[in-house]
């Protein structure tokens, strides 16, 4: 399932249907947060740090969530994340996740 979070960045994730929910609204909550307190969007490296800090926070009981950020830096280059379920993060040229992931990733 993916989720538009800004006009730049997108979060795809799989897993456990309600932790997809449930992050997705803690997500989206944060976000406004930020919008309300710098008046101004997210940029999509901010985002990916948020969404690390979120996961992170849950390490002891983690979400089923395996989540991935694609948007657009600051720059305009492309910009992917990859998360663990504990929050640690990567950005990547091209990523896979989910089920599926060990049939696409090669195609990538």
């Amino acid at each position: 399932k993916t989720f538009k979070l800004t006009e730049k960045a997108v979060l795809g994730t799989a897993g456990f249907h309600g932790d997809i929910l449930t992050l997705s609204k803690a997500v989206k909550h944060r976000m406004k947060q930020f919008a309300h307190r710098h008046d101004k969007p997210m940029s999509t490296p901010s985002l990916a740090q948020m969404l690390s800090g979120i996961l992170y926070g849950k390490r002891f009981f983690p979400y089923y969530v395996n989540c991935i950020v694609g948007g657009l830096d600051e720059k305009g280059a492309g910009a992917v994340y990859s998360y663990d379920p504990v929050g640690s993060y990567e950005r990547e040229s091209f990523r896979a996740g989910g089920s599926a992931s060990s049939l696409l990733q090669p195609l990538l």
